[in-house]
This record gives C-alpha cells, sequence and structure tokens, in this order.
C-alpha cells in the first residue's frame, strides 16, 4: 500500500484513528488505520504515535493542530466492534466482483460490488476510498465480509487483507439508495447475461 495514496483520501477527513493490536506481553504486533469509511494496515511501519500520524499523512503544518487522531485498543471498545474488520482472509468471506460501472450520487462516486454468485444484496463502496489499494489493482482480489447486519468490502491480496472499505451509503436518501440498486441490479443482469452467453459460446 503506498502511504500517498492513504494520504491523499485522509487529507479532507481532519480526523483518523489508529488501531493497535497487542501480543500477550502488551507490545504492539500491528497496527491499523482507519479514517473515513476505510481501514488499512500499517505493516513494515514502526509504531505511530497520534501526533506523528498528521505528518506521515502529509498533512500541511498549518492544519495539523486541527487534526484529531484516535488511539484505538483492538481488545477494548471501538476498537473490539471494528476487530473483524482487521482479519486476513476467512472462511466466511464471501468472493466479490466489481461491476464494470461507477454511480455518481451527491458528487460522490461510488462502485457497486456483488457477491460472484450473484445472489445477495447489492453492496456500493466509495472509489476514493477504493483507489488507495490501485497500487496492487493487477494482483487485488475482493470479498465481502458480513457481521451483525454490517458489510465491508475486503480488498485481498493473496490471503493478506489490505484494506476494508465500508459498504454504508446511510449518508444518501433512501430514494437515491433505490436508484443505486436498481441501476445495479440491471447492470448486474446483463454481466450474468454476458457470462452465460460466452460459457455457452464455450470462451
Amino acid at each position: 500500500m503506498k502511504l500517498k495514496s492513504v494520504s491523499t483520501y485522509c487529507q479532507s477527513a481532519m480526523s483518523a484513528g489508529l488501531i493497535y493490536t497487542r501480543d500477550e506481553s502488551g507490545e504492539i504486533i500491528r497496527q491499523h488505520l482507519v479514517c473515513r469509511q476505510m481501514i488499512v494496515p500499517l505493516d513494515g511501519m514502526p509504531v505511530i504515535s497520534g501526533d506523528q500520524l498528521p505528518a506521515l499523512l502529509d498533512v500541511p503544518e498549518e492544519k495539523r493542530d486541527a487534526w484529531f487522531v484516535s488511539r484505538i485498543e483492538r481488545d477494548e471498545g471501538t476498537g473490539k466492534e471494528l476487530s473483524w474488520m482487521l482479519e486476513d482472509r476467512q472462511p466466511g468471506d464471501i468472493p466479490a466482483i466489481l461491476l464494470p460501472m461507477t454511480l455518481a450520487v451527491n458528487d460522490v462516486i461510488v462502485q457497486p460490488v456483488m457477491d460472484e454468485a450473484c445472489v445477495a444484496r447489492m453492496q456500493f463502496v466509495r472509489v476514493d476510498a477504493l483507489k488507495v489499494t490501485d497500487d496492487i489493482k493487477k494482483e487485488r482480489t475482493y470479498a465481502l465480509r458480513s457481521r451483525d447486519g454490517r458489510t465491508v468490502l475486503m480488498v485481498m491480496k493473496g490471503m493478506t487483507a489490505r484494506a476494508a472499505i465500508m459498504t454504508d451509503t446511510a449518508w444518501i436518501s433512501e430514494a437515491a439508495n433505490e436508484w443505486l440498486e436498481c441501476l445495479a441490479n440491471e447492470a448486474a443482469r446483463v454481466v450474468r447475461e454476458r457470462g452465460k452467453d460466452e460459457r455457452a459460446e464455450g470462451r
């Protein structure tokens, strides 16, 4: 994951969180950055403090004092609620594909996502969050992971989770959400039909 891509996504947020995973001795063994609708591992980096994060994300010096950084322990409170999104590939993950289209809602570009079997409800993620993983674009695969009524898109490289992107669309109106689903479901139907035709032709 290129830190520059993460920085671009986080610039306008003015807040972020660092989730720390510790071993039995209390030593930090893994850390994740959570910002807006995205969680990414910061593997291979030294332990980052809250004060260091804005500088690491190239936030202009004059704006750093306005930034708020939460320090989150994985086994407590918010960290415990998000911990299932931090895991690498899991047995219950459902392979997913991105539809060959994007949609604009309230000046936000979203990417429709569906499971490979085309049976689950259509999901949507923000394209700007997905772009954070463009450095592994040719290698990345996708999976939908759900728990307690929430679903995230897991961006994987092999067995390793490179990002968890939340699919919540509560930020748009119910009518807009229905419109999104209608368009995306029609696109999914076209994709399914195209797949049937290609299989019938032996491609």
